[in-house]
């Protein structure tokens, strides 16, 4: 949250998240942090320009592929 963002995302789990990846539509990787191991993490998205993304987010066994769209 939020969804659509501005400048910032907030990303929480159930689990430590061990990574997270924003794609952009055509699958090319804009954002990565890696190994997070926490279980709310706040990824800066300022420098991404306005569309649609997908965040990719892996924590514990869980794998979730969230659509986000970034104004």
């Amino acid at each position: 949250y939020p969804n659509p963002a501005h400048d910032n995302v907030t990303v929480k789990a159930p689990h430590n998240i061990s990574t997270i990846r924003i794609v952009d539509m055509l699958g090319k990787t804009v954002i990565q942090q890696e190994p997070v191991n926490e279980k709310s993490i706040q990824v800066d998205t300022s420098t991404l320009p306005a569309g649609v993304y997908f965040v990719k987010v892996n924590a514990g066994d869980m794998q979730k592929l969230i659509k986000l769209i970034k104004q």
